[in-house]
């Protein structure tokens, strides 16, 4: 499997450990748990550079080429490839968010994160007698919606 992650230089040797997204809690994550934000394609990675608030400074690439390729002419080729390649991508995450379809299905999903409950625990001031209690009155509730994974791939490989 191929994943992209795209990280400043100075955090290159940590990148997948987490550390970050635990101290500064992201989209997906609360704080205190490591999460390492990763992509299947270079346009995915571009757009959640663009959901947690843009460049900071623009990007620092190193372009591998592969075993055979070792000439000046394939280095220069990889270089213009990893440009184009961002560029690209960064063009369909801005469709994906013109689009808007992922970012109501979040907000719809995660709707109770912002109800009295939900920011209560987000504080990180709900007890676990108090949510337990809450469990037993609720007594047995329905399964949350589905997780429409596949209403979500075929929003994004419509722009990818």
């Amino acid at each position: 499997m191929r994943v992209y992650r795209i990280s400043r230089p100075e955090y290159v040797a940590t990148a997948l450990l987490g550390n970050g997204a635990a101290l500064a809690p992201g989209r997906w994550n609360s704080r205190g748990v490591r999460l390492a934000y990763t992509a299947s394609s270079v346009s995915l990675a571009m757009l959640e550079i663009l959901k947690s608030g843009g460049l900071q400074g623009g990007l620092n690439f190193d372009a591998k080429n592969r075993r055979p390729s070792y000439t000046h002419q394939d280095m220069f080729e990889g270089f213009i490839l990893g440009m184009d390649s961002f560029a690209l991508g960064l063009i369909k995450a801005v469709a994906l968010i013109e689009d808007g379809r992922i970012d109501q299905f979040v907000k719809e999903r995660y709707a109770s994160f912002d109800s009295e409950l939900g920011r209560k625990i987000r504080a990180g001031k709900a007890t676990l007698e108090e949510l337990s209690k809450k469990a037993v009155q609720a007594g047995n509730t329905p399964l949350p919606g589905s997780g429409k994974q596949e209403y979500l791939e075929n929003i994004i490989n419509r722009f990818i």
